[in-house]
């Protein structure tokens, strides 16, 4: 993710980041900033990456130009994880990062949103409009979801059980 880097989570719940050399060669390192934090669940994509720690809080890093990590609307970007104090104490389970947006599964199955929702990506009762939503907000999805996808402009969310196969899943 991130657009010259890699980040990955291991088994032991630790976060690594390695840039993209030229020759395609990975060197990865511990994420300093998140050590002796366990780490349950990794999202990235090419402009953003967000974490959630065993406690249920969110960190992220990378762009936030259309306020899809939460941090307001002064902030347009973050250069090392920070924590999204923006979810106040909700507790998240699971963060999902989109092209320009962010979902947060709360561990009673809520979703909250941040970033563009110009194709109702949000899932907010509002519909698809041209507002950036800087803070993370309730979204129409109050309970039982177990897993989301967040992909280019579009949102969506398993109810009930999560999807079979899914590369995602934690072994």
């Amino acid at each position: 993710c991130c657009n010259d880097s890699v980040v990955v989570l291991s088994t032991k719940g630790r976060i690594f980041s390695s840039p993209v050399q030229p020759n395609g060669v990975l060197k990865f390192s511990a994420v300093e900033e998140l050590a002796g934090k366990e780490i349950v669940s990794l999202s990235g994509t090419e402009d953003h990456c967000l974490a959630v720690s065993k406690e249920g809080r969110v960190y992220a890093l990378g762009s936030n130009k259309n306020g899809q990590l939460g941090f307001g609307e002064r902030t347009e970007s973050v250069s090392s994880f920070a924590l999204i104090l923006s979810l106040g104490g909700q507790q998240i389970r699971a963060a999902y990062a989109g092209n320009n947006h962010s979902l947060f599964e709360t561990k009673e199955g809520k979703i909250l949103s941040c970033g563009s929702n110009t194709s109702g990506q949000l899932l907010l009762d509002r519909g698809p409009c041209f507002e950036i939503v800087y803070s993370p907000t309730k979204t129409t999805i109050t309970s039982g979801a177990t897993f989301c996808i967040a992909g280019l402009a579009n949102s969506i969310v398993f109810i009930g059980c999560p999807p079979p196969n899914t590369p995602n899943k934690r072994i």
